[in-house]
């Protein structure tokens, strides 16, 4: 869904004759707080859509080996 209205903005702008956009960041707040008072949530997370693909110099992969679960 979220790649769909991503597409569907990029139609809009490029109709409008607007200037290209290479990226989009998007920052969804989603949970509960992490302790009580606090502004960060338990699944806050940032989502990144490349639009145009020559920006994107090098991928690293982290080994799962690293990533707590």
């Amino acid at each position: 869904m979220d790649c769909a209205v991503i597409k569907f903005l990029h139609l809009i702008r490029a109709g409008s004759q607007a200037e290209t956009i290479d990226t989009v960041r998007g920052i969804f707040t989603e949970g509960k707080a992490i302790y009580t008072g606090s502004k960060f949530l338990e699944k806050t997370h940032i989502q990144i859509a490349v639009v145009n693909l020559d920006c994107i110099k090098a991928v690293f992969r982290v080994p799962r080996s690293v990533i707590k679960q």
